[in-house]
């Protein structure tokens, strides 16, 4: 009885397809991988896949209460939640949007309003600083002998003498 050709072929097909999908690291291992392909005799091979079916049947049969648990588990643990939370966003995104528009509403406003402010502020305080220059501009003495009496005034103060005394020397 001859090997299957199905076996044979299609093994070696698979491979050279899978290698020009890859990344670099397959067509490195490639020769290892056939080389020990190579010494497996074909009635072994042949075994192995006969009993594939057999080994996944079974463990899928000793597996699946872990397997079941396991979903559960998870759906318990991120299904449910990651779930409630997606509800919970859809639900609130309204009430979210509308507090950003009213937070930037507001910044706008605050702004505009400040700009505002300042430029009624200057121009107010511009108008009354000319007006105050006008009204406390002295105008120049024209009289000299005005201006040289009052400094003599005040140089001519004489301050008052403060004496110290010793209670010893009296």
């Amino acid at each position: 009885m001859t090997a299957p050709r199905l076996l044979t072929v299609s093994f070696t097909t698979l491979i050279n397809i899978h290698m020009s999908q890859t990344s670099a690291l397959l067509p490195l291992l490639f020769p290892h991988i056939s080389s020990f392909l190579s010494r497996i005799p074909p009635n072994v091979l042949k075994l192995v896949v006969s009993f594939s079916h057999l080994t996944t049947t079974l463990l899928t049969y000793i597996l699946a209460p872990f397997i079941t648990f396991a979903s559960i588990l998870f759906v318990i643990v991120v299904g449910t939640p990651l779930s409630l939370l997606k509800w919970l966003l859809e639900a609130l995104f309204p009430l979210y949007v509308f507090c950003g528009v009213a937070c930037i509403t507001g910044g706008l406003l605050g702004f505009c309003g400040r700009f505002l402010c300042s430029i009624i502020i200057k121009s107010l305080s511009a108008e009354r600083w000319q007006n105050d220059k006008k009204y406390y501009q002295e105008t120049p003495k024209t009289d000299p002998d005005e201006r040289k009496a009052k400094r003599r005034k005040v140089d001519g103060d004489p301050r008052p003498e403060v004496k110290f005394e010793l209670d010893g020397d009296s």
